[in-house]
């Protein structure tokens, strides 16, 4: 079974995405490149499960 630390909400990380684009009008591919770099950025700063948005250094 994998450590739910591990896993990084996709959800949430939609939801964050969104956010940037506020009007949404973005195209898939976008979306994905937005999706991984966003993952990526929750895998590493990923240190406590709080739930709460957290600023991180990467702007």
């Amino acid at each position: 079974m994998k450590d739910p630390k591990d896993s990084v909400n996709l959800e949430k990380l939609r939801k964050k995405i969104l956010k940037k684009y506020k009007w949404g009008f973005i195209t898939l591919d976008e979306f994905m490149e937005q999706l991984s770099k966003t993952y990526r950025e929750e895998k590493t700063s990923h240190t406590t499960q709080t739930g709460g948005d957290t600023e991180t250094p990467f702007g």
